[in-house]
């Protein structure tokens, strides 16, 4: 008769074997997940987008001003304004495509998550 080793009896059992598993699939695949900006967005990105366009949005007007047009004074404003917008706007929605490529899907069309939670076993029989 062969014996299994593998076995679990209990529930309580079969939760502590299921959660140990997990926890060190966890552990190994940190780096993995954490190492992926994508996943973290892009904080140096958003912060180097509204940078941008706060200079903008100063400079521009600044220098209007300095050549003594008022006219020019509200189109800096009006100008400097929009790419402020497109700035922190472009910064973020680059990040959130960033991180929904990360999660979606890779280019060999599986899930940076998914690889993360399977189990190796499971990944060498696909």
């Amino acid at each position: 008769a062969s014996q299994r080793e593998d076995c679990v009896s209990t529930k309580r059992g079969l939760a502590d074997a299921l959660c140990a598993y997990y926890a060190a699939e966890g552990m190994a695949n940190a780096p993995r997940l954490l190492g992926s900006l994508g996943l973290l967005f892009n904080p140096v990105g958003i912060a180097h987008g509204i940078t941008e366009g706060a200079r903008e949005l100063v400079l521009l007007p600044w220098e209007a001003a300095a050549r003594g047009s008022p006219l020019g004074v509200a189109k800096g404003i009006g100008l400097g304004s929009l790419k402020f917008l497109g700035h922190v706007s472009g910064s973020l929605l680059s990040s959130v495509q960033a991180f929904s490529s990360a999660t979606a899907g890779s280019s060999k069309g599986s899930s940076s998550l998914l690889r993360v939670s399977a189990s190796r076993a499971f990944s060498r029989r696909s």
